[in-house]
Protein backbone atom coordinates (compact mmCIF):
# COMPACT_ATOMS: atom_id res chain seq x y z
CA UNK A 1 0.00 0.00 0.00
CA UNK A 2 1.62 3.28 -0.94
CA UNK A 3 1.03 6.47 0.25
CA UNK A 4 1.51 8.55 -2.78
CA UNK A 5 -0.35 8.08 -5.88
CA UNK A 6 -3.24 5.77 -3.24
CA UNK A 7 -5.12 3.42 -5.44
CA UNK A 8 -9.30 4.57 -5.80
CA UNK A 9 -10.99 1.37 -5.06
CA UNK A 10 -12.80 0.86 -7.99
CA UNK A 11 -15.62 -1.00 -8.78
CA UNK A 12 -17.49 -0.75 -12.82
CA UNK A 13 -14.67 1.61 -13.69
CA UNK A 14 -15.85 4.13 -10.98
CA UNK A 15 -14.55 5.02 -7.94
CA UNK A 16 -16.70 3.75 -4.66
CA UNK A 17 -16.67 4.77 -1.31
CA UNK A 18 -14.93 2.20 0.95
CA UNK A 19 -17.23 1.68 3.42
CA UNK A 20 -19.31 -0.47 0.83
CA UNK A 21 -17.41 -3.31 2.50
CA UNK A 22 -18.78 -2.11 6.07
CA UNK A 23 -22.01 -1.03 6.04
CA UNK A 24 -24.86 -3.38 8.18
CA UNK A 25 -26.84 -5.18 5.34
CA UNK A 26 -30.38 -4.21 4.32
CA UNK A 27 -32.78 -5.99 6.55
CA UNK A 28 -35.46 -5.70 3.87
CA UNK A 29 -33.16 -6.19 0.54
CA UNK A 30 -34.92 -7.49 -2.76
CA UNK A 31 -32.42 -8.98 -3.35
CA UNK A 32 -28.60 -10.28 -3.28
CA UNK A 33 -25.71 -9.46 -5.54
CA UNK A 34 -23.01 -12.42 -6.34
CA UNK A 35 -20.27 -11.63 -4.72
CA UNK A 36 -18.32 -14.65 -6.68
CA UNK A 37 -16.33 -14.36 -9.94
CA UNK A 38 -15.47 -15.97 -12.80
CA UNK A 39 -11.64 -15.50 -13.28
CA UNK A 40 -10.15 -14.31 -16.88
CA UNK A 41 -6.12 -14.44 -17.11
CA UNK A 42 -6.41 -11.67 -19.25
CA UNK A 43 -7.90 -9.30 -16.60
CA UNK A 44 -5.37 -10.26 -13.73
CA UNK A 45 -2.31 -9.08 -16.59
CA UNK A 46 -4.18 -6.07 -17.21
CA UNK A 47 -4.26 -5.26 -13.37
CA UNK A 48 -1.11 -6.52 -13.09
CA UNK A 49 0.04 -3.93 -15.38
CA UNK A 50 -1.51 -1.04 -13.55
CA UNK A 51 -0.29 -2.45 -10.32
CA UNK A 52 3.55 -1.86 -11.74
CA UNK A 53 3.10 1.56 -13.25
CA UNK A 54 1.51 3.13 -9.78
CA UNK A 55 4.65 1.35 -8.12
CA UNK A 56 6.89 3.03 -10.52
CA UNK A 57 5.46 6.35 -10.06
CA UNK A 58 7.21 6.56 -7.01
CA UNK A 59 9.21 3.73 -6.98
CA UNK A 60 10.88 2.84 -10.00
CA UNK A 61 13.00 0.01 -8.76
CA UNK A 62 10.14 -1.49 -6.90
CA UNK A 63 8.27 -1.67 -10.07
CA UNK A 64 10.98 -3.63 -11.59
CA UNK A 65 11.28 -5.67 -8.57
CA UNK A 66 7.63 -6.40 -9.00
CA UNK A 67 7.50 -6.67 -12.33
CA UNK A 68 10.00 -9.63 -12.69
CA UNK A 69 8.86 -11.54 -9.69
CA UNK A 70 4.81 -11.40 -10.63
CA UNK A 71 5.83 -12.35 -13.94
CA UNK A 72 8.11 -14.89 -12.99
CA UNK A 73 5.21 -16.45 -10.30
CA UNK A 74 1.19 -16.30 -10.66
CA UNK A 75 0.68 -14.31 -7.25
CA UNK A 76 -2.65 -15.10 -7.82
CA UNK A 77 -2.15 -18.70 -7.25
CA UNK A 78 -0.03 -18.10 -4.79
CA UNK A 79 -2.27 -15.72 -2.84
CA UNK A 80 -5.61 -18.52 -3.40
CA UNK A 81 -3.58 -21.53 -2.28
CA UNK A 82 -2.33 -19.62 0.84
CA UNK A 83 -5.74 -17.87 1.55
CA UNK A 84 -7.90 -21.22 1.11
CA UNK A 85 -6.84 -22.45 4.56
CA UNK A 86 -8.48 -19.51 6.02
CA UNK A 87 -11.76 -20.27 4.08
CA UNK A 88 -11.09 -17.35 1.71
CA UNK A 89 -11.86 -18.22 -2.09
CA UNK A 90 -9.90 -15.98 -4.52
CA UNK A 91 -12.80 -16.11 -6.72
CA UNK A 92 -15.08 -14.11 -4.50
CA UNK A 93 -14.75 -10.54 -4.06
CA UNK A 94 -15.71 -10.57 -0.61
CA UNK A 95 -13.39 -13.08 0.71
CA UNK A 96 -10.76 -11.15 -1.15
CA UNK A 97 -11.70 -7.54 0.09
CA UNK A 98 -12.51 -9.12 4.18
CA UNK A 99 -8.65 -10.49 3.87
CA UNK A 100 -7.64 -7.60 2.48
CA UNK A 101 -8.78 -5.20 5.28
CA UNK A 102 -8.25 -7.90 7.94
CA UNK A 103 -4.03 -7.34 6.61
CA UNK A 104 -4.35 -3.82 6.69
CA UNK A 105 -5.34 -3.65 10.07
CA UNK A 106 -3.13 -6.46 11.25
CA UNK A 107 -0.29 -4.91 9.95
CA UNK A 108 -1.54 -1.22 11.92
CA UNK A 109 -1.98 -2.75 15.20
CA UNK A 110 0.78 -5.51 14.66
CA UNK A 111 -1.93 -8.34 15.67
CA UNK A 112 -1.83 -11.75 14.12
CA UNK A 113 -5.82 -12.36 13.44
CA UNK A 114 -7.37 -15.56 14.59
CA UNK A 115 -9.44 -17.83 12.60
CA UNK A 116 -12.53 -16.60 14.33
CA UNK A 117 -11.66 -12.71 13.29
CA UNK A 118 -11.14 -13.78 9.78
CA UNK A 119 -14.44 -15.86 9.55
CA UNK A 120 -16.48 -12.87 11.23
CA UNK A 121 -15.03 -10.17 8.58
CA UNK A 122 -15.46 -12.58 5.67
CA UNK A 123 -19.15 -12.85 6.70
CA UNK A 124 -19.39 -9.09 7.58
CA UNK A 125 -18.02 -7.64 3.86
CA UNK A 126 -19.85 -10.35 2.14
CA UNK A 127 -23.37 -9.12 4.52
CA UNK A 128 -22.25 -5.73 2.74
CA UNK A 129 -21.49 -5.95 -0.65
CA UNK A 130 -23.96 -8.98 -1.27
CA UNK A 131 -26.49 -5.90 -0.90
CA UNK A 132 -24.96 -3.20 -2.37
CA UNK A 133 -26.52 -1.53 -5.65
CA UNK A 134 -22.22 -1.04 -6.84
CA UNK A 135 -21.92 -4.59 -7.29
CA UNK A 136 -25.18 -5.65 -7.94
CA UNK A 137 -24.72 -4.05 -11.57
CA UNK A 138 -21.17 -4.97 -11.96
CA UNK A 139 -19.86 -7.47 -14.00
CA UNK A 140 -17.54 -10.32 -13.55
CA UNK A 141 -14.91 -8.50 -15.25
CA UNK A 142 -15.34 -5.42 -13.01
CA UNK A 143 -15.70 -7.76 -9.72
CA UNK A 144 -12.28 -9.47 -10.96
CA UNK A 145 -10.65 -6.12 -10.98
CA UNK A 146 -11.19 -5.06 -7.69
CA UNK A 147 -9.99 -8.40 -6.43
CA UNK A 148 -7.36 -8.92 -8.08
CA UNK A 149 -5.83 -5.34 -7.21
CA UNK A 150 -6.48 -6.07 -3.48
CA UNK A 151 -4.62 -9.66 -3.78
CA UNK A 152 -1.70 -7.52 -5.76
CA UNK A 153 -1.40 -5.37 -2.78
CA UNK A 154 -1.95 -7.73 0.08
CA UNK A 155 0.75 -9.76 -1.46
CA UNK A 156 3.16 -6.64 -1.43
CA UNK A 157 2.21 -5.59 1.93
CA UNK A 158 2.39 -9.39 3.31
CA UNK A 159 5.69 -9.44 1.63
CA UNK A 160 7.24 -6.09 3.48
CA UNK A 161 5.13 -6.88 6.65
CA UNK A 162 7.26 -10.45 7.18
CA UNK A 163 10.44 -9.12 6.05
CA UNK A 164 10.40 -6.16 8.38
CA UNK A 165 9.10 -8.67 11.29
CA UNK A 166 11.69 -11.42 10.49
CA UNK A 167 14.62 -8.67 10.54
CA UNK A 168 13.54 -7.18 14.15
CA UNK A 169 13.20 -3.88 12.63
CA UNK A 170 10.91 -1.91 14.31
CA UNK A 171 11.76 1.21 12.26
CA UNK A 172 10.54 -0.44 9.58
CA UNK A 173 7.46 -2.22 11.07
CA UNK A 174 6.50 1.49 12.00
CA UNK A 175 7.11 2.89 8.44
CA UNK A 176 4.31 0.09 7.06
CA UNK A 177 1.87 0.85 9.71
CA UNK A 178 1.91 4.39 9.08
CA UNK A 179 1.59 4.25 5.38
CA UNK A 180 -0.82 1.49 5.52
CA UNK A 181 -2.62 3.72 7.81
CA UNK A 182 -2.49 6.98 6.18
CA UNK A 183 -3.82 4.62 2.51
CA UNK A 184 -6.62 3.19 4.40
CA UNK A 185 -7.71 7.08 6.20
CA UNK A 186 -7.62 8.24 2.09
CA UNK A 187 -9.96 5.85 1.74
CA UNK A 188 -11.87 7.04 4.39
CA UNK A 189 -11.18 4.11 6.57
CA UNK A 190 -9.84 5.21 9.92
CA UNK A 191 -8.61 1.54 10.74
CA UNK A 192 -7.13 3.08 14.28
CA UNK A 193 -10.32 3.91 15.54
CA UNK A 194 -11.59 0.18 14.55
CA UNK A 195 -11.96 -2.61 16.66
CA UNK A 196 -11.17 -6.55 15.57
CA UNK A 197 -13.45 -9.04 17.13
CA UNK A 198 -16.38 -11.44 16.47
CA UNK A 199 -18.45 -8.73 15.41
CA UNK A 200 -15.97 -8.38 12.51
CA UNK A 201 -14.26 -5.04 11.83
CA UNK A 202 -16.43 -1.76 13.63
CA UNK A 203 -16.37 1.47 15.22
CA UNK A 204 -14.09 1.31 18.53
CA UNK A 205 -16.36 1.60 21.78
CA UNK A 206 -16.32 5.30 22.79
CA UNK A 207 -13.65 5.71 26.86
CA UNK A 208 -15.22 5.50 29.69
Amino acid sequence: MSKKNSPEILLGGKSVDAQIFFRPPAADAAQSASTHLTRRAAVTETVRRAVVDRIRANNPAGAKQFDVASRQHDMVKLFADDASRNGIDANDVADVAALYWITAWSVVHRHAPTAEEIAAVRSQVKGALAQAAELASASDEEKQRMADDMIFQLMLLQAAFEQARASHNDAALDMLATTTYRTALANKVDLRAMDLGTAGLVASAEPA
